[in-house]
C-alpha cells in the first residue's frame, strides 16, 4: 500500500522536529543551570542588619550587578552566571570591603557577610590615636568611603588633623584645617572641640 506523499513528509520531518525540541529543551535547562538566584545578608560587628549597603558583583574589574540592602540587611540577585566573583560592599563612613566567592549550583543560595559599622570604625580610629598608633589610624582614615558627604569628610579631616598634631607635623595639620574651613558651616561637635584643636596646632 502506497502512502500519501503528505503523510510521508510528516514521517520524515517528525524525527527532525523531535530532535530540535530536545536540543532546545536541553539548551534551556543548561542555561537555567548556569545561572543562579541568591540572597546576601549583611550584618555589622554585633550581627545587626546593615541597611542601605551597596553590594556590587565584580568580574574581571567590571561590575556585573549592583543593589542596596533593604532595612533588614537583605539584597537579592537573580540570573547571575555561575563563576568566581568579587563581592564589593560599600557604605559611607566605612572602608570598602571586597570578598571573593564562588557561585555555583552546589552552593547555598543564602550568603551572610559581616561589614563593620561606622561607629565601630571611628571607635577603632580613636583607640589607635590614644595608643599613639598614628600611622595605622591615618591609613584607616584614608580607606573610608565618603560618597561626597561633607559632614563625613569634615570628620575625617578633624581626625587627620589631630593625628598629625600627635606627630608634631604642623604643616600637615594646617593643610587639614584649610580643608575644614571650606566647610565652616558644618557641625564640629562630632569630634573634639574645634577651637581646642586649633589651639593645639598653633602650639606646635
Amino acid at each position: 500500500m502506497k502512502m500519501n506523499n503528505k503523510v510521508m513528509k510528516k514521517i520524515y520531518i517528525l524525527p527532525y522536529v523531535c530532535f530540535m525540541f530536545f536540543f532546545i529543551s536541553c539548551s534551556s535547562i543548561e542555561k537555567l543551570n548556569n545561572n543562579t538566584e541568591f540572597t546576601c545578608f549583611i550584618v555589622d560587628e554585633n550581627n545587626n542588619p546593615v541597611s542601605e549597603c551597596s553590594v556590587s558583583i565584580i568580574k574581571n574589574d567590571k561590575q556585573i550587578e549592583c543593589a542596596k540592602t533593604n532595612k533588614n540587611g537583605f539584597v537579592f540577585f537573580n540570573g547571575i552566571k555561575n563563576d568566581m566573583y568579587t563581592l564589593s560592599l560599600m557604605k559611607p563612613g566605612v572602608p570598602k570591603k571586597n570578598i571573593n566567592f564562588h557561585l555555583n549550583n552546589n552552593c547555598d543560595k543564602y550568603y551572610c557577610f559581616q561589614f563593620e559599622s561606622k561607629d565601630y570604625v571611628f571607635d577603632s580610629i580613636e583607640k589607635l590615636l590614644k595608643e599613639n598608633k598614628v600611622y595605622e589610624a591615618l591609613e584607616l582614615l584614608n580607606t573610608i568611603f565618603t560618597n561626597g558627604q561633607s559632614e563625613l569628610e569634615v570628620l575625617i579631616y578633624l581626625y587627620k588633623c589631630y593625628g598629625f598634631y600627635l606627630m608634631s607635623d604642623k604643616t600637615a595639620c594646617m593643610s587639614e584645617i584649610e580643608k575644614i574651613k571650606k566647610n565652616e558651616k558644618r557641625d564640629y561637635s562630632i569630634f573634639v572641640d574645634y577651637s581646642k584643636l586649633i589651639n593645639l596646632v598653633e602650639s606646635l
